[in-house]
């Protein structure tokens, strides 16, 4: 499991692959994420602009923020495919003191 000490700021990377082989880059689809601590049903973090560059999504987390305290957290990546808007995860990553 990714680790992230409290109070960095770093970008977890998400590789996406398309099983359909329909989806060639994340580039002009805006992907975005959302944060959760591991099975809240609040986000701390949404709807946040994800860089992509091909299939990969670079998301910046800010673990500074007060809302992040140590503990396992999911990140879910979405992004604008239409007529489809996918959302894939979760992710797994700790925050630690």
């Amino acid at each position: 499991m990714i680790e992230l000490a409290k109070g960095t700021i770093e970008k977890l990377v998400v590789d996406v692959t398309d099983r359909l082989e329909n989806l060639t880059t994340l580039d002009d689809k805006s992907p975005k994420f959302d944060i959760r601590p591991q099975f809240a049903e609040t986000y701390i973090v949404t709807n946040a602009s994800a860089d992509s560059d091909g299939m990969r999504a670079e998301c910046l987390v800010d673990t500074s923020d007060e809302d992040f305290v140590p503990g396992v957290y999911e990140l879910y990546l979405h992004w604008d495919a239409f007529p489809e808007f996918p959302r894939e995860g979760p992710l797994h990553f700790k925050v630690i003191s």
